[in-house]
């Protein structure tokens, strides 16, 4: 595995210094880094310090176990970061990880990346369901109003897709209670224990 284009940006041809390039075009304008997570993008620098090393000054990296152990991450983490950064990397060994083809390994992690993903996936609950759920907490809110507001909004609550619509059915219920004594739906704390007396 070795950093892809490495001889592009480090082109030092006979020596290899303490240092590295980083062109500030290729950081900061690149929305493909700007979108990686922040371990991912440490662990990118770390590779390209780790690539500096190599003999053939082809920007190589070690095995995976030194990688490891140059950059004091665990293996999951490193694999995951390898993952995030395979569109700047050339994988062109396929024994990095003894016993294990490399490629079924990223399969297998881009499969289970889509899976997590599909199982966060936010479903929009029928009128029928918010209605039982309503029920069977024995809220006095209005179904229909509730479904008919967020459908609206596309299942948007504030500027975020909604993930918990039951979550969000309590928190309609709770924000129904005023805390405002001018408002006609307030309940004094006090006396709401002797409303529920009558329920």
């Amino acid at each position: 595995m070795r950093i892809k284009n490495w001889n592009k940006f480090q082109h030092h041809k006979d020596r290899r210094p303490l240092w590295i390039k980083l062109y500030r075009e290729e950081i900061l304008d690149r929305r493909d880094i700007n979108l990686l997570p922040d371990r991912s993008f440490r662990i990118f620098i770390l590779l390209l310090l780790l690539a500096s090393e190599d003999e053939e000054m082809n920007g190589n990296l070690p095995s995976i176990e030194d990688i490891v152990f140059r950059t004091r991450f665990d293996k999951d983490k490193i694999l995951k970061a390898l993952d995030d950064l395979d569109i700047f990397l050339v994988q062109d060994d396929t024994n990095l990880i003894p016993g294990c083809d490399q490629d079924d390994l990223l399969e297998k992690r881009r499969e289970e990346t889509e899976k997590r993903r599909e199982d966060n996936k936010f479903t929009p609950p029928t009128i029928e369901e918010v209605r039982s759920h309503i029920k069977e907490k024995g809220w006095d809110i209005d179904a229909e109003k509730w479904y008919y507001f967020y459908d609206a909004k596309g299942w948007m609550v504030g500027s975020n897709k909604m993930k918990q619509w039951k979550s969000c059915v309590a928190t309609w219920q709770n924000s129904n209670k005023s805390s405002n004594p001018k408002d006609p739906n307030y309940v004094n704390p006090d006396n709401q224990k002797y409303l529920d007396l009558y329920k």
